[in-house]
């Protein structure tokens, strides 16, 4: 658990979002839409600070909302995300939308 208020533990759960989509072949440029849970709404504007500093100029479609509680003592903010694997030629391009492929599986068939 990261010590700091909910902005410390929002740039934590993003930046464990981050190494995930990474070794993924993704990014956080990449993310389409992400759901945000904070124990209180009123640390709304902190939460968000971290999150536009993350995300910099890429906007995902975002829902937050208020949770009853979370799955820890002293988690302040958890956060989901749904991203796309950009194609080979997009990977350094997150403008390429349109050639992404999204829900790929993990697995792969032999030839």
């Amino acid at each position: 658990l990261v010590e700091g208020g909910v902005a410390a533990q929002t740039e934590q759960c993003l930046k464990n979002i981050a190494a995930i989509l990474e070794a993924a072949g993704s990014s956080l440029q990449h993310v389409l839409r992400c759901g945000v849970f904070l124990i209180d709404i009123s640390e709304f504007q902190e939460m968000n600070g971290a999150y536009q500093r993350a995300f910099g100029s890429h906007r995902p479609a975002r829902t937050t909302v208020q949770a009853a509680a979370l799955p820890g003592t002293g988690l302040r903010v958890e956060i989901d995300a749904v991203a796309f694997i950009p194609d080979e030629g997009d990977r350094r391009d997150p403008g390429g939308l349109s050639t992404g492929r999204s829900g790929r599986s993990g697995r792969s068939a032999a030839p």
